[in-house]
């Protein structure tokens, strides 16, 4: 695949970083309402696709939706662990499920040798 790159780009290649970048389309804020605001604007959060600072600052955005998640939903409390893999695959299946009739086949192995 570098070497694709790296024909296709020519001088343009040693611009680009070796290391992998991730884009999310979460990471903004849902805008505050104001009093004198119109009551049809939309308090949704905007959904432009960024690249992420960092794992750490992902990693406390998601802790965050999760503990919202757990506020309002009464009598289930989720309670999961964030590593640097389960936030990758987080991120492909946020945008998978954000395309219009976006599905995935996710597939889990458990192998328990004794």
């Amino acid at each position: 695949m570098q070497i694709d790159a790296e024909s296709i780009l020519e001088e343009a290649f040693e611009y680009y970083p070796e290391d992998a970048t991730y884009w999310v389309d979460f990471l903004r804020d849902a805008p505050e309402v104001m009093d004198d605001d119109d009551e049809d604007i939309s308090i949704e959060p905007p959904k432009i696709y960024e690249e992420i600072p960092s794992f750490d600052f992902v990693k406390n955005k998601v802790l965050i939706f999760m503990a919202q998640f757990n506020e309002f939903i009464r009598g289930f409390n989720m309670d999961l662990v964030f590593f640097s893999d389960a936030l990758k695959h987080l991120m492909i299946i946020s945008r998978i499920l954000s395309n219009p009739r976006g599905n995935a086949l996710l597939v889990g192995l458990y192998v328990f040798h004794l």
